[in-house]
């Protein structure tokens, strides 16, 4: 590369597992860092999850010669490889204006002199200006090596200048010219100076120490071209910097930590009008003079109607001479959730100004999003919104018939006579198990211990992140974004309800929320384990809690139909046995102007509460709304499976003890073949309801000849249309409707 030059390292790391992984940065000579980006990602192949972690950093040679960077290194757990070094070539010459050294360093340089001034040595001094800061100030380091002109007329290769150690600062590369930086005569002697300037900026209110810094030249034994050289080396005494401590801020500020000067804070948004589930990209920006790099996070306070996603950092120094400054660049992806007008407020940020030693506060304008919607969204916004179903208390037929083991149904068949005798003792404690399971509880630090190891398991350090790194860390693990933020919120909740005070409320709804949290955390993650975790933590009721954080109830009747549809979601996949969660659901997606997925969530509540008139009604109302212009049914039956077992049973058990009674033949038979009719019936629905159905989400979607982009068109389906799935490749399914087959994309398509 030529001098001045920018040269983009990226450095990508592989590793197995979820644990974090830390880079450090490597060593730099004839470099110096102008930007660094970050970026992590965890993926899951056949059961293998890796982490995948890059980092990108922009350099700039500063001088023609040999630049290095040193080895890389990279820790993860107790695991540590390093990279070999990599040596850049640097042709050329810098800029004419960039020879000059910077005004402040030449005046310093003007100053200084060689402790004791000799013609047969080298002398090197190093000299900090200030000798004393404010925690946060900056401190110019002046590193020059004194050559005298008939040891430098000597040297076959120029002088090399070792940086200083520096304990309790951070420091800084600054540019300087290459070669001779000045020519001065002290004492008599002519000396070409070498400079190397560093800017360091102390992170304690005590004391920084600038170690000793190295200067190593070779001056060959004789004036021949093949004679030997000996090595020479000088070394400078340390020293150290006096740090004076912030003074107290004034009351009412909230001091963050940042310091510096002329600092100016601004939050940008790339598009600020949102379709629902449309992203835009939100940064805000701290520029001005001081340690970028250190500049705290600003506050900003979202919205229930957006969801904010963290980006990363990008942090750009000015590559000049002078007070080491730049710009600091906190990015965020912000996704709408549901209509309206949504209100980004933006705190004050408070820094400390090390020039004038107060401190101040930058404000920025607050950010206002807009998301237009349907007239359907934006008539149920607010009031006006179907109500929601309550869960009754009682679990239905088809819940009961779910945890019935097939031993007790093929018992009931086989040893009718047997069952007919016991039924009593049988159903005494199954009738009993909900109540010994109520009351039967773990203590309140008990659940949070149960729910924290389940956190530990999928997140190392669990327990030292706060919020928004817990919820970043499970995204990063596998987990989905929605699900990660609300694990998140529960354990806060969890730890407040343990250590606040008592006669807290909303026990039941706390519980409930950690039975589905628990059961969609264990089922994505930990699919073998799930039944016996979120068994486990089934029977822990009562738990008090502060209820500072949105019921999916509260979002929805608040607007934010896309925060309770995600929440809605979790809570029918975790229980699937319970019509009204699916009926809530799809409530929320009629909301959100999605009437194909509102009308799927419908029909898996009407398939398992077939003769609730609020749920029918909500069915037909989807057909009659216009989702096709010829819609076409979805076959619902006028009881369920499990129903229909039970009616079996029942009518079997009541033949059997006819029998057993020695009844006539005519009053025992009739109830045999009416248990028949009615297995067969459950039988027969529940095969129907198992065939594979999913509605078309998108108008005109065609079936496709193969499973392939630009493969014929065979036939184009309307919106709402049901199809049945024959086979799945990928992201596309073969699908069937009447005597037409065809392949679809998988996002074209939302199953029942």
């Amino acid at each position: 590369v030529l001098a001045g030059d920018d040269v983009i390292v990226t450095i990508t790391v592989q590793a197995p597992g979820d644990l974090p992984v830390n880079i450090v940065n490597p060593p730099l000579i004839g470099l110096e860092i102008r930007n660094t980006s970050n970026q992590s990602r965890y993926t899951v192949v056949g059961n293998v999850g890796s982490r995948t972690t890059t980092r990108t950093l922009t350099l700039r040679a500063l001088e023609e010669g040999v630049a290095e960077i040193g080895a890389v290194v990279v820790r993860q757990g107790d695991r540590e490889v390093a990279t070999p070094s990599i040596t850049v070539i640097v042709r050329g010459a810098l800029p004419r204006g960039a020879r000059a050294l910077d005004p402040a360093v030449a005046a310093l340089l003007l100053s200084m002199e060689p402790a004791v001034p000799s013609a047969e040595e080298v002398a090197l001094t190093v000299s900090a200006v200030p000798d004393r800061v404010t925690l946060g100030g900056q401190v110019d380091v002046i590193i020059a090596a004194w050559v005298p002109r008939a040891i430098r007329s000597r040297l076959r290769n120029p002088p090399t200048l070792e940086s200083p150690q520096v304990r309790g600062a951070r420091a800084y590369r600054r540019p300087t010219p290459p070669g001779i930086a000045m020519t001065r005569e002290v004492g008599g002697i002519t000396y070409d100076v070498f400079v190397q300037h560093e800017v360091i900026f102390p992170l304690s209110s005590e004391s920084a120490t600038i170690g000793a810094a190295k200067v190593s030249y070779s001056l060959p034994l004789s004036y021949s071209f093949l004679s030997r050289e000996q090595h020479h080396e000088v070394q400078s005494e340390p020293v150290v910097v006096t740090v004076a401590p912030h003074p107290p801020p004034p009351p009412g500020i909230v001091f963050g930590g940042a310091t510096g000067s002329d600092l100016e804070f601004t939050v940008e948004a790339f598009s600020r009008e949102l379709a629902i589930g449309e992203a835009s990209r939100v940064s805000a920006i701290v520029s001005g003079k001081g340690n970028v790099a250190l500049w705290p996070e600003p506050d900003l306070h979202w919205p229930a109607g957006l969801r904010a996603y963290a980006q990363g950092v990008d942090v750009r120094l000015n590559g000049g001479g002078g007070a080491v400054g730049g710009e600091k660049v906190f990015n965020y992806l912000v996704v709408a959730d549901s209509v309206g007008s949504h209100h980004v407020q933006v705190s004050a940020y408070t820094y400390f100004d090390v020039d004038a030693l107060v401190y101040r506060e930058l404000t920025a304008a607050p950010l206002e999003f807009m998301t237009p919607g349907s007239a359907l969204m934006l008539a149920n916004r607010g009031e006006g919104l179907p109500p929601l179903l309550d869960v009754p208390s009682q679990p239905s037929v088809d819940a009961i018939f779910a945890r019935t083991s097939r031993g007790s149904l093929i018992g009931i068949v086989l040893l009718p006579p047997l069952l007919v005798l016991l039924v009593g003792l049988m159903r005494r404690p199954r009738r009993a198990r909900p109540a010994r399971m109520a009351t039967d509880t773990t203590s309140l630090h008990g659940l949070d211990i149960a729910f924290r190891r389940l956190l530990e398991s999928l997140v190392p350090h669990a327990a030292e992140r706060s919020g928004e790194e817990l919820a970043d860390a499970l995204r990063a693990a596998g987990i989905e974004a929605t699900l990660a933020a609300h694990a998140s919120r529960l354990r806060d909740r969890l730890s407040s309800a343990v250590y606040g005070p008592e006669d807290l409320a909303d026990s039941d709804e706390l519980s409930m929320e950690v039975r589905e949290v628990v059961g969609a955390l264990t089922a994505e993650h930990h699919p073998m384990e799930s039944r016996a975790v979120a068994l486990a933590l089934f029977v822990c009721f009562a738990i008090p809690t502060v209820g500072w954080s949105q019921t999916p109830e509260e979002l929805y009747r608040a607007g934010a139909a896309r925060a309770a549809a995600d929440s809605l979601a979790i809570r029918a996949e975790t229980a699937k046995y319970v019509p009204e969660h699916w009926y809530n659901l799809g409530n929320a997606f009629s909301a959100l102007g999605e009437p194909v997925h509102a009308r799927a969530a419908w029909i898996r509540a009407a398939r398992l509460a077939p003769r609730n008139q609020t749920i029918r009604n909500a069915v037909r109302g989807a057909v009659s709304s216009g989702i096709t212009r010829r819609p076409a049914t979805v076959w619902i039956a006028p009881l369920t499976a499990p129903e229909a077992f039970t009616i079996a049973v029942l009518f079997w058990i009541g033949a059997w003890a006819l029998v057993i009674v020695r009844r006539r033949r005519r009053t025992w038979v009739p109830l045999l073949v009416a248990a028949t009719l009615m297995a067969g019936a459950g039988l027969g629905i529940q095969r129907r309801y198992a065939t594979p159905i999913a509605l078309i989400v998108a108008q005109n979607t065609g079936l496709r000849a193969a499973p392939v982009g630009p493969s014929p068109l065979t036939v184009r389906l309307e919106l709402g249309t049901p199809v049945e799935i024959e086979r799945e490749e990928g992201q596309w399914m073969l699908v069937r409707i009447g005597p037409d087959r065809g392949w679809i994309r998988r996002s074209s398509l939302t199953r029942l």
